[in-house]
């Protein structure tokens, strides 16, 4: 019942899923589930469009409905870096490092979703819907909730 109240709540925002390990079975096969069920507005897989139709191939998964993109070729690859320069320049990040960096199929995705469904703008709900979470798994779950978490006291409010 409780599954299904987030479930609901998830399809009902229509928002963008970015799934980095998109050559994963266990992935591809969550992704085509979400398409089902219509959880989310978009779901974009990362990887190499071969490697990904290969992997959902074995998988038996059906990749329509689901964006494939490669970061390695994508257009957006160069604003990204560009994003994740200026956000890290003062820590000493150079142009070359945050053009390399953004290979990291984990970072690519944050940087796809950034400033949508990251960071501060969605701190307090998510924070909100871990301490709701946590109060229905009675325990019974380890929950884990990193994202938003900018300081010490962020760490310690998860």
């Amino acid at each position: 019942m409780f599954l299904d109240t987030i479930r609901w709540r998830a399809s009902s925002l229509k928002k963008t899923i970015v799934l980095p390990e998109g050559t994963d079975a266990r992935v591809l096969k969550a992704a085509a589930q979400a398409r089902e069920r219509k959880t989310a507005g978009r779901l974009i897989v990362l990887g190499n469009a071969d490697a990904v139709r290969v992997a959902a191939r074995d998988a038996g998964v059906n990749l329509s409905g689901l964006d494939v993109i490669d970061p390695k070729t994508d257009p957006r690859r160069a604003g990204l870096s560009s994003i994740l320069y200026t956000r890290r320049r003062a820590k000493g990040m150079t142009e070359e490092e945050a053009s390399r960096a953004v290979d990291d199929p984990f970072l690519y995705g944050a940087l796809l979703l950034a400033g949508g469904l990251s960071g501060a703008p969605l701190k307090a709900l998510a924070q909100q819907m871990m301490g709701e979470f946590h109060a229905a798994a009675a325990g019974r779950l380890a929950l884990i909730g990193a994202g938003g978490v900018a300081s010490g006291a962020d760490a310690y409010a998860r």
